[in-house]
């Protein structure tokens, strides 16, 4: 990925000859631009001087001094006008507190995250040369921020790290009045806020050994006041619509994993709004094998392994309305393990997955699976005995739309079978916002028995049947769900330990009653109710 550093001075001209060649020593490859206000002491005019050995080396130099907010700002607009080939922007100081050899560990991390901070507060980061009253100054300052604005990490106000660019595109910085360092926390949040995968890596901060500290009263008073500007902002723009009735006063719930939760009142329905901006992203390779975004499956191979025991309940009622096998149709069909298991039974299985890896995957195993969404599929309207949506109903965008594209290709009286969260089951009431199946960006429409039957009736169905079924489940998967859950590294460390253990051939039976499996019958034309 191509990089650039922006390195923000202001009388740093002894500083920067230090720290240009050290860090083209770390990372050769790597562009600088030094983003200077006019220093008295000529930093721009060292960094001339550099330029003449670093080809990779730039120079933006401002009229005055203006802020370390202001520098950021101008920077970035510059970087993503002028050089558009950057894909990683990276912010650093100029006084050595932020170690250059650090910067490998940036690189490696931002290939699987949008937004990577060198950390002074995580375990194995670590502060050295500050006086007692700044340590616990910055300290307590990353603990009240975190408090006021719930930022799920650690160094809310480091300078250090690494940003992608589409990332920046996104971040709207018309309302940013920030000035000083209270920026990055500035910055920091509304990447959050963005969905932004979030990172940070452990680094050793050491005080400058030259120079002058930038800090000041005002900047302090800036740290305190800026937590809770953010939040009203936030709290100020809050609104949404109900995607399935409309309602165009639905309650905002709570925040999880970036996401913002809604209820409405009308129909019970529970979303996300707004959307994740790139959908089809949440399914990448790490989504199917790593999990190291915070969701999705360690190895999803492994863990479907105890899914046969389900798979043959969903079959065998699906036998009860479909006489003898026929043509089958397995949306969301994932690395084909129901599309092998309905073969078996004697169905012609095909699959479809909007996971380019997963797809990929199947039919490196011999499975007829398409890449893409129902659009993709080459089958004839009128032409399918079933189509199948196992756990994946919950994750559609457009639900009316899909409904509509099943309703055209299955044949009269074809079957329509899936399952999905409940959002109104006795469990789901009593655990609330602490219920395991509010996983964003994963499930962004959680439905109950009875708006998910109205929109069937609007979409040309007749439920025939509605029951629960019980799962099976790995040690290893149920202590990453925990961990999906609440993002305690415990358990995806526990996860990670039982895998390689000969506990994790157990097949654990649970069946809390909050996953509805539902069977409906195509009906000639779409009707109301």
């Amino acid at each position: 990925m191509k990089c650039l550093i922006l390195i923000p001075t202001y009388n740093e001209r002894e500083n920067i000859t230090k720290l240009i060649p050290e860090i083209f020593r770390v990372c050769p490859e790597i562009q600088v631009m030094v983003v200077d206000d006019n220093s008295p002491d000529k930093t721009a005019e060292a960094v001339r001087t550099l330029q003449s050995t670093f080809p990779k080396l730039l120079l933006h130099q401002r009229s005055h001094k203006q802020g370390l907010g202001q520098a950021y700002r101008d920077a970035f607009a510059r970087v993503l006008s002028l050089y558009p080939e950057i894909e990683v922007i990276g912010t650093m100081d100029a006084d050595f507190s932020h170690p250059p050899e650090a910067l490998t560990r940036l690189s490696e991390a931002i290939h699987n995250h949008d937004f990577v901070i060198g950390s002074r507060y995580i375990t194995g980061g670590q502060l050295i040369g500050w006086e007692t009253w700044r340590k616990l100054l910055s300290g307590a300052g990353n603990r009240y921020c975190r408090l006021i604005t719930r930022l799920p990490i650690k160094d809310c106000t480091s300078g250090f790290g690494l940003i992608r660019t589409s990332l920046l595109k996104k971040i709207d910085f018309t309302d940013f009045d920030t000035t000083g360092y209270a920026f990055l926390m500035y910055l920091k949040y509304k990447a959050w806020k963005e969905g932004a995968r979030l990172y940070e890596v452990p680094i050793t901060f050491k005080n400058r050994v030259t120079g002058e500290s930038k800090i000041s009263l005002n900047i302090i008073q800036e740290g305190l006041v800026l937590p809770w500007k953010l939040i009203k902002k936030h709290e100020t723009k809050k609104d949404a619509t109900c995607p399935l009735c409309q309602n165009s006063r639905p309650t905002w719930w709570f925040t999880k994993n970036h996401c913002d939760v809604w209820r409405c009142a009308d129909c019970k329905l529970l979303f996300v709004s707004p959307l994740p901006t790139e959908f089809t992203a949440v399914y990448s390779e790490d989504y199917f094998c790593g999990a190291h975004n915070g969701f999705g499956y360690i190895n999803y191979d492994e863990d479907k392994k105890n899914a046969e025991h389900e798979f043959t309940q969903y079959i065998n009622k699906i036998s009860q309305f479909q006489q003898k096998p026929g043509t089958l149709l397995d949306v969301g069909a994932a690395t084909g393990a129901f599309v092998s298991f309905a073969q078996k039974k004697g169905w012609q299985a095909t699959g479809v997955e909007i996971s380019d890896y997963a797809a990929a995957t199947a039919r490196a195993k011999g499975l007829d699976v398409t890449t893409g969404t129902l659009a993709d599929v080459p089958a004839i309207p009128n032409s399918l005995d079933v189509i199948t949506l196992w756990d994946v109903f919950e994750h559609i965008p457009n639900p009316t739309e899909t409904l509509e594209h099943i309703h055209r290709l299955l044949k009269p009286n074809g079957i329509l079978a899936m399952n999905m969260p409940n959002a109104r089951s006795w469990y789901a009431r009593i655990m609330g916002k602490y219920w395991p199946l509010i996983i964003p960006p994963e499930h962004i429409r959680l439905y109950n028995p009875q708006n998910l039957e109205k929109l069937l009736c609007q979409s040309g169905f007749t439920v025939t049947y509605r029951s629960t079924v019980g799962k099976r489940f790995s040690p290893a998967y149920i202590f990453q769900i925990l961990y999906t859950i609440g993002h305690h590294k415990i358990w995806q460390k526990i996860s990670t330990w039982v895998r390689t253990t000969p506990l994790n051939h157990l097949a654990i039976p649970i069946n809390l009653k909050d996953n509805m499996y539902i069977i409906a019958t195509k009906q000639s034309e779409p009707r109301t109710q």
